[in-house]
């Protein structure tokens, strides 16, 4: 490619574009409507139990939210998050707040795909806080994140098309953590 054309490659994957931070994108196809996903995952308190390993997504007002999550050896990390633009129906955007231990941001795209239902695209950029360094590496390694994006999806189709999560949990403790069935959720 000549220095005068420019990559139409989306972000994550152009050759011109180099983020400052791990950047990921994942897409699913939902056999529910643009609006019924986009209600859901509005309501922080619904993708708690999808998004895993959180420990609590505490809603502080109506576009920021603390996040705690919890990784091996009962490490726990936490920020404060902002829906820094919502287009209701179709898009959200969200930031970190400074100062927290995951810096992160990202977008989810809720698009029309016909009588297939919803196209959502999670796209995320993510580095680890220079102040927690190794402590949330163990965490969140960045090379597992791509696959915690594509298992947050997974989890949030199933959620919606079967109003379940399948899971291989044999013991109560996991099954306890699970989204209840038939919840206040829908």
């Amino acid at each position: 490619m000549s220095a005068s054309e420019k990559d139409d490659a989306p972000v994550t994957s152009s050759r011109d574009i180099e983020p400052d931070r791990e950047l990921f994108a994942e897409t699913v196809t939902i056999a529910r409507s643009r609006g019924e996903l986009y209600a859901f995952w509005r309501d922080l308190t619904n993708v708690a139990p999808i998004v895993g390993p959180v420990v609590s997504i505490v809603p502080l007002d109506g576009d920021h939210a603390r996040w705690t999550i919890e990784g091996p050896a009962g490490l726990r990390a936490s920020w404060i998050s902002v829906i820094s633009e919502d287009r209701p129906g179709n898009t959200i955007f969200w930031q970190a707040m400074p100062g927290g231990d995951v810096e992160n941001g990202g977008r989810i795209d809720f698009v029309d795909a016909g009588a297939r239902g919803t196209i959502l695209r999670m796209t995320m950029a993510f580095e680890l806080s220079a102040k927690t360094g190794g402590r949330v590496a163990i965490l969140h390694p960045g090379p597992l994140v791509r696959s915690h994006v594509r298992r947050i999806l997974r989890s949030f189709k199933q959620m919606m098309e079967a109003r379940e999560i399948a899971t291989a949990a044999r013991h109560r403790r996991l099954l306890n953590e699970l989204p209840q069935q038939g919840g206040g959720h829908w």
